[in-house]
């Protein structure tokens, strides 16, 4: 697979690498695409949570915001 980036996400990639942060470019790609991998797992929990309590037409319910946020926050894991 080859890859390419704008000049500035080059430099960032170096940035982390020279940093000591990283042992080479193909590990900082990797973390990056790990991070978003969880993002868009957790999005997609976000919105199940979302979609399952949505309030259908004629319904008298209420949603307690107190209760989705704590449904949410469980839903991605804690990270709100």
């Amino acid at each position: 697979m080859n890859v390419s980036l704008t000049p500035r996400l080059v430099d960032y990639v170096r940035q982390k690498v020279d940093a000591g942060l990283y042992g080479s470019s193909s590990e900082v790609i990797r973390a990056a695409l790990r991070l978003m991998e969880e993002r868009d797992r957790q999005r997609e929990a976000a919105l199940t949570v979302l979609r399952s309590d949505e309030p259908r037409a004629g319904d008298d319910d209420v949603i307690d915001p107190v209760d989705l946020f704590d449904k949410l926050k469980d839903a991605v894991g804690g990270r709100m």
